[in-house]
């Protein structure tokens, strides 16, 4: 049964809880691929047995559990948990909510569960997941929080879980274009450290729209902050949420005294040429709380008081969104906004009374484009099928001497970063992706260096032993983001001419390989449709004139 209460002093995702940044890293570096035999394995005895009960005899004796059951509560911010079953003595069968006005999108879960007894293993079955394929069968393991332990022992969010398996179950459901399919099953045992604890599980670290909140007043909390940090408003959700914008740069006294316009945010100290620009965003995909880690840490690298991060500063005015779907966080959607959409799928020509965030930073880089340079725009996402850190970029149709040019920052940061995969990244302009923000970036605003970088919501294979990636792991490769730019920007020509050839051929035995970075069809992280689970345009019209009203 799902039970219901206000808002409690949840786990900080920023590590507020604990006091302490992820202190047991030992514990939390496992191996998300040498479980994979044994979880393909263990789903397959899973799926026989679901199957065996589904089709059993409806005469067969059932005998309630016995005993009391674990209380489930789903009333919180960012929380998805739609209805639980008790199916056994310790066994539960859980469904997710669907995202807002949509039929389906759920991946990301969230909730609190109480009245567990200490060293029981009790068996979790999300019974309603959608995706075909998951990194849970390459050995990734749900997140714990125990409220009895981070007291106790100054642990915070870990992994836990054993016996984890994912596999299609029995219950179909029905596509609009009408084809079926049957939803998947994700499947694992947990024993809670602590009786009469409060625990909490979860797909990814969360990291709320409050957090968010904490993390911008801490930012600008010192005279220093507000030296280099100017908050701006950028519109106002479909809720009324509002979206904020940060301007970071190093800025003139007489900048400071007065309100910040467009047209003179790129002076710089003195004279010469206007200050460049850089735009950053995150969580467009709200259940892709790992974006908002590496954000988290690219913040606090580019306000850092050392030589790196000044000589940016004094390059680049930042134009900062840290969340462009905070009412998608807020309701614990996994992929769409508070209107059923992909905010990623309309880049193209966004509607601010669908898409306000999106139209909104959309119309500021197009400002921003005839103001000054726009050298770098990179969107930060997670990626739920691939393992590592990668970037999706943009190839450059006919200029065959300026084609590795868009590899270059990829290629620095993968030097940078030892989890970012430079095989990894893929630079092809697929058709379905017109719409995102890295081709709308590039094809419409003419932005060069136009990215999305990925994070797995597993782990790196790539470093020693395979393991999970942890929040420090995030804002570190938000730190090395800082770090590789500051490369890029400052890289000597002859430094440049060999990086470039050292990519063209990195490239051409890529190519002989069978690997070519422009092969990639995988950038949703879905071997379906992200589509399947929306609804028609006509019901979709219909709530936004709802919405409007």
């Amino acid at each position: 049964r799902v039970e219901t209460s206000a808002a409690p002093d949840k786990p900080g995702s920023a590590d507020a809880a604990t006091g302490a940044s992820q202190p047991v890293l030992a514990a939390d570096v496992s191996s998300v691929t040498a479980a994979s035999a044994e979880a393909r394995h263990l789903s397959r005895q899973r799926a026989a047995a679901d199957k065996r009960a589904g089709s059993s005899s409806s005469g067969a004796t059932w005998r309630p559990p016995s005993g009391e059951s674990l209380r489930f509560y789903s009333e919180f911010e960012s929380m998805n948990l739609h209805r639980v079953h008790r199916v056994g003595e310790t066994e539960y069968n859980l469904s997710m909510a669907i995202d807002t006005h949509t039929r389906g999108h759920t991946q990301w879960y969230y909730f609190r569960v109480r009245g567990a007894r200490a060293g029981v293993p009790y068996r979790f079955n999300l019974i309603n997941m959608q995706k075909g394929r998951s990194l849970y069968e390459n050995g990734l393991r749900p997140l714990l929080y125990s409220e009895k332990r981070a007291a106790v022992e100054g642990v915070g969010w870990h992994r836990a879980g054993d016996d984890v398996c994912y596999y299609a179950n029995f219950f179909p459901r029905t596509l609009p274009n009408g084809k079926q399919r049957s939803y998947f099953t994700l499947s694992f045992t947990v024993s809670f450290p602590h009786g009469g604890d409060t625990c909490y599980l979860a797909h990814c670290y969360p990291y709320t729209v409050t957090d968010l909140r904490h993390d911008l007043d801490s930012l600008t909390a010192t005279d220093e902050g507000k030296r280099l940090v100017r908050r701006q408003l950028l519109c106002r959700t479909l809720a009324g949420n509002a979206c904020e914008w940060l301007a970071i740069s190093n800025w003139s006294d007489a900048q400071l005294r007065r309100p910040l316009r467009l047209e003179r945010m790129f002076e710089r100290r003195g004279s010469g040429s206007p200050k460049r620009a850089v735009v950053l965003s995150a969580r467009v995909h709200p259940g892709e709380t790992n974006a908002s880690y590496i954000m988290q840490g690219l913040l606090r690298a580019l306000t850092a008081a050392n030589d790196i991060a000044h000589e940016l500063r004094e390059e680049y005015v930042f134009v900062v969104v840290p969340m462009l779907n905070l009412d998608g966080v807020a309701h614990g959607n996994y992929r769409c906004s508070l209107a059923g959409r992909d905010l990623n799928r309309l880049w193209d020509s966004p509607r601010r009374s669908v898409a306000p965030t999106i139209a909104a930073l959309k119309s500021l880089m197009a400002e921003v484009s005839g103001v000054t340079e726009l050298s770098l725009f990179c969107d930060f996402h997670g990626h739920s099928r691939k393992e590592n850190a990668f970037i999706y970029g943009c190839h450059c149709d006919g200029d065959p001497e300026r084609a590795h040019l868009p590899r270059v920052f990829p290629h620095l940061l993968a030097a940078q970063c030892a989890p970012f995969s430079y095989d990894d990244c893929s630079f092809k302009m697929q058709e379905s992706k017109r719409s995102s923000a890295r081709m709308v970036g590039r094809q419409q605003l003419g932005i060069f260096n136009s990215f999305t970088l990925e994070a797995s919501f597993a782990g790196t294979t790539i470093v020693g032993a395979p393991y999970h990636f942890t929040q420090t792991d995030f804002r570190r490769l938000g730190a090395d983001f800082v770090a590789a730019l500051h490369a890029y920007t400052f890289l000597p020509p002859i430094e440049q001419a060999g990086t470039i050839a050292a990519i063209a051929e990195h490239e051409r035995l890529r190519a002989e390989s069978g690997r070519a970075g422009d092969g990639d069809s995988s950038e949703d992280g879905s071997d379906e449709d992200p589509a399947d689970g929306d609804l028609e345009a006509a019901e979709l019209e219909a709530i936004w004139r709802g919405l409007a009203a």
